[in-house]
């Protein structure tokens, strides 16, 4: 199968998940203090970061437009499969819908698909990672596109931030709005709530101890000898070591991947930040 998967930039890889899958980005673009960044593979981090920290406004995230998920087609493309942020977080879903009708006019044997991922980070990472599984398995596009659905609707997504002012500041914690002053003194750990928003999930008193909680959560996923568990992290490493090694310990994933963030998780997640998906 002649495939590619296009997710946009919350889509988090590393070097050995790039590797092996044929895959792109369609890439947000953000305004720090009237500067654009584009989140696309030549982004510098550190200084977007650097350019953060010193900002007094919040960044301004903008969505891909449809055609930064048709652009990786071509002819002899056979599959294409798009991967997006969260519908209730971002337009990226819609830009991907609209993608695929494009894409189906210019391409008329192309199978294509969008799917929205109700999640971030490393939630769209082990999106991709499936996707990929089930082609490596000889599954049809129609048995991709279903199983993968039924993936998405099942996957766990957690994190833990050191710095929640972004996501407060730009409406992400909207539904946390009553429960946000007790957060100001506890590290909370946060995850999805299986509908594309944020929820709370536990809270611990240190960063140390929330990371025991989380690899708490993450060891009573289901099925996990048959999942792989993404760790994205920003500037945060070492945490994302810990946290493996804690899971490790407690139960067998099929596999576990640590990965750097991108410019737009890191923009939510700050540095420090954790996000687990599997």
């Amino acid at each position: 199968m002649k495939y590619i998967i296009v997710g946009d930039s919350s889509m988090d890889l590393n070097d050995e998940l790039s590797s092996g899958m044929n895959w792109a980005h369609a890439p947000f673009r953000i305004n720090v203090d009237g500067k654009d960044y584009i989140d696309d593979n030549n982004a510098q981090r550190d200084d977007f970061l650097s350019a953060i920290k010193k900002s007094k406004s919040v960044a301004k995230s903008a969505a891909p437009a449809p055609h930064d998920y048709t652009v990786h087609l071509s002819e002899d493309t056979e599959c294409a499969f798009f991967i997006s942020l969260s519908s209730k977080l971002s337009s990226s879903y819609s830009s991907a819908l609209i993608a695929v009708q494009e894409a189906k006019e210019k391409f008329p044997r192309l199978k294509v698909h969008a799917f929205d991922s109700l999640s971030a980070s490393a939630g769209e990472s082990v999106i991709a990672v499936k996707i990929k599984n089930l082609i490596d398995e000889g599954k049809s596009f129609e048995e991709i596109v279903k199983e993968t659905e039924e993936f998405i609707a099942n996957k766990h997504l957690y994190f833990i931030l050191d710095n929640l002012t972004t996501l407060w500041k730009n409406g992400r914690l909207k539904n946390l709005k009553g429960i946000i002053a007790m957060l100001l003194n506890i590290k909370p750990i946060l995850a999805e709530d299986g509908k594309g928003e944020i929820k709370l999930a536990d809270k611990a008193k240190t960063f140390s101890k929330g990371i025991d909680k989380l690899a708490n959560h993450l060891s009573a996923c289901k099925n996990a000898a048959e999942r792989t568990l993404i760790i994205a992290h920003c500037n945060a490493l070492e945490r994302a070591e810990i946290l493996k090694e804690k899971v490790s310990a407690a139960v067998k994933f099929k596999d576990i991947q640590i990965v750097p963030m991108k410019l737009l998780s890191s923009t939510y997640a700050n540095e420090g930040g954790i996000v687990a998906g599997c």
